[in-house]
């Protein structure tokens, strides 16, 4: 277990519900030991929408992830913050993340990525979480659909269709990664 590291304080969104606040103070006193740093590179006042990325040992195809996630068509319409979850083995990337994401938590070396992924949602500060991989390409419209998906009060989650970069083969298999171009429900 790591020791106890006081962290910077993020502040809330607006308009955050009391017992929202409560639920996420408690993730995150869950999930502190995890964490070894959290550097704030560009404070993101109430954004309606987190995009967390977690890595782990990552090449440069991260710094390709970032950057189309900065390259969104809706950056002035919807308010979003891109939080880099680093699980270790990136830090030759650091001078390269840092312009790119708001939010860098830095985690427990070889944290497992459900624990990544449950660590980062506890310092998630919108009101929408979206969670990328660290070798995924989002198109530039990702933050725009998100946000025209939303606005039906219906949904509670939506999953983005997984088109592979590598080993087509593979992920063929797995018949959840492409579904095809049309909407359909799905049960979680």
């Amino acid at each position: 277990m790591t020791a106890h590291v006081e962290l910077p304080s993020l502040p809330d969104r607006e308009g955050i519900p009391a017992d929202e606040r409560e639920a996420q103070e408690a993730w995150r006193a869950r999930y502190a030991h995890e964490v070894r740093e959290l550097v704030v590179h560009n404070l993101v006042p109430s954004p309606k929408l987190t995009i967390i990325v977690v890595s782990y040992r990552a090449r440069d195809y991260l710094i390709e992830c970032l950057q189309h996630l900065r390259g969104q068509t809706a950056r002035g319409d919807m308010p979003y913050e891109v939080l880099l979850a680093d699980s270790g083995g990136i830090e030759h990337l650091r001078p390269r993340t840092a312009p790119l994401c708001d939010v860098d938590l830095r985690l427990r070396d070889g944290i497992s990525l459900n624990e990544a992924r449950n660590a980062a949602m506890a310092w998630a500060r919108g009101e929408y979480v979206a969670v990328v991989d660290d070798d995924g390409m989002v198109a530039p419209t990702f933050v725009e659909v998100i946000r025209r998906v939303f606005e039906d009060p219906t949904i509670a989650a939506m999953r983005g269709r997984i088109v592979p970069r590598e080993h087509p083969y593979f992920c063929t298999l797995a018949t959840h990664y492409d579904r095809g171009d049309e909407i359909v429900d799905d049960a979680l």
